[in-house]
C-alpha cells in the first residue's frame, strides 16, 4: 500500500495541511526547517508519489514535468538523468519523450501541456521557432543563449581550449565538428577568436558529415597541411580521431594534439571541455520552480550562463591522470559504472 500525505505527517508529527505545503512545495510554508527535512526525507525513504489524479479533479497541475530530449546519451541524458532525481526529491516525476521527428516532438510538447503537466522542458534547437508564449504553462527552454533560459557558452570553452594548445607550442589547429550547426558556430567563433587574438589565422572548420574518405583526409591534413592539433566538438569524435592518427602511424600527442568538448565518459586520456551539468541542473531547478510558483510564461531577459571548463590529459600535451577531477560532473550511475573499472578503454597510460 503506498503512503500518503496524511501517513507522512502523523509521522512527523504535523498536520496534513502543513505536510502538504511542503511536498508541494508551495510558496507559503510555515512548517520549521527541521520538520520539512524530515517530511522531506520520509517522502523519499517511503517512495511516496502524489495523487496526479486527485489534483486534476481539484484542478490543479500535476506534479509532472514534460521534457523533450534529442538523444539517449551524451550530455543531454546526463543532465535529464541528474534532473529527474532533483525533480523525484521534491515530489515530481520528469516524463521525457525522445525527438524522433519535428512533427512528433511537437505532437509530444501539445499533449504534455494539454494534459496538465506543471511545466515542460525542452532544448532550444529542437524547436527554434516555438516561444515561451505559445504555451499556457511555465516553459523551460535550455542551451539557448538568444531564446534560451540556461546556456552553457560553447564558444567560451573552445577559447579557452585553442589558447591551451597554443600554450603547448600549437600554430596550426584545426577546428573540427560533425556538421555546421548552432552549437559547432559557437564553438568555432571561440576557437577563431582565440587564433586572433594570438596573431594567427584561424582555418575553415573540417565539417566530417558527408565525407567518405575521411581518413585519407585526416592524413592529409596533418602530412601535407602540417596540422599540428585538433580541436573536436565532441569526446568520441575526439576518440576516433585518435584511433586513425595511431592506424596512421601518427603519435598522439608528439605529433598532433587531440581535444573533445563533453565531458560525459570521456575515454582515459583525453583533454576535453567539461560541461558543468551539475551547476546546469541548479540552475535549471531554481528556474523551474520559480516559474512554476509565479506562474511565469516568458522568458527571462537573460539565460542564465555557465561556463565549461578544461580538463586536461595526455592528448593534448599534458601528463596523463585518471579522471579524478570528473567525479562529481558524472551522473550517480555513469560515475558508479566507471569506479567499478566498466568504463571505456584507454587508448594510452
Amino acid at each position: 500500500m503506498s503512503v500518503t500525505c496524511k501517513d507522512i505527517a502523523r509521522m512527523v508529527g504535523v498536520s496534513r495541511q502543513a505536510a502538504a505545503s511542503v511536498l508541494n512545495d508551495s510558496s507559503v510554508c510555515l512548517v520549521s526547517k527541521e520538520k520539512k527535512e524530515k517530511i522531506l526525507m520520509l517522502a523519499r525513504e517511503l517512495r511516496y508519489v502524489p495523487n496526479n489524479a486527485a489534483r486534476i479533479l481539484k484542478g490543479k497541475p500535476q506534479k509532472i514535468i514534460g521534457s523533450v530530449l534529442d538523444g539517449f546519451g551524451g550530455v543531454g541524458a546526463c543532465r535529464q538523468e541528474y534532473l529527474a532525481m532533483r525533480l523525484y526529491m521534491r515530489g515530481y516525476t520528469l516524463q521525457t519523450v525522445f525527438y524522433t521527428g519535428a512533427l512528433q516532438a511537437r505532437h509530444a510538447l501539445d499533449f504534455f501541456a494539454g494534459s496538465g503537466v506543471a511545466a515542460l522542458l525542452f532544448p532550444h534547437y529542437i524547436f527554434r521557432e516555438l516561444r515561451h508564449e505559445d504555451f499556457s504553462i511555465p516553459v523551460i527552454i535550455t542551451d539557448g543563449e538568444d531564446i534560451g533560459d540556461t546556456f552553457i557558452d560553447y564558444g567560451y570553452g573552445c577559447q579557452e581550449m585553442t589558447k591551451h594548445l597554443i600554450w603547448h607550442g600549437h600554430r596550426r589547429i584545426c577546428f573540427l565538428c560533425a556538421e555546421a550547426c548552432f552549437g559547432s558556430a559557437l564553438g568555432y567563433q571561440g576557437y577563431a577568436n582565440a587564433m586572433k587574438e594570438a596573431g594567427f589565422s584561424p582555418l575553415p572548420p573540417f565539417e566530417v558529415i558527408g565525407k567518405n574518405s575521411l581518413p585519407e583526409m585526416i592524413h592529409d591534413l596533418v602530412r601535407r597541411k602540417k596540422i599540428t592539433a585538433f580541436l573536436c566538438n565532441g569526446d568520441s569524435r575526439a576518440d576516433q580521431l585518435i584511433m586513425q592518427l595511431i592506424r596512421d602511424g601518427i603519435r598522439v600527442p608528439e605529433d598532433v594534439a587531440v581535444t573533445g568538448f563533453g565531458g560525459v565518459m570521456t575515454p582515459r586520456g583525453i583533454a576535453t571541455i567539461v560541461q558543468p551539468i551539475q551547476e546546469d541542473v541548479n540552475a535549471l531547478e531554481t528556474i523551474l520552480f520559480h516559474k512554476i510558483r509565479k506562474n511565469i510564461l516568458q522568458r527571462y531577459s537573460e539565460p542564465y550562463k555557465l561556463k565549461p571548463y578544461l580538463y586536461t590529459n595526455r592528448s593534448c600535451g599534458c601528463p596523463y591522470h585518471e579522471k579524478i577531477s570528473l567525479e562529481n560532473h558524472y551522473s550517480p550511475m555513469s560515475y558508479d559504472f566507471v569506479r567499478a573499472g566498466k568504463g571505456n578503454a584507454s587508448w594510452g597510460n
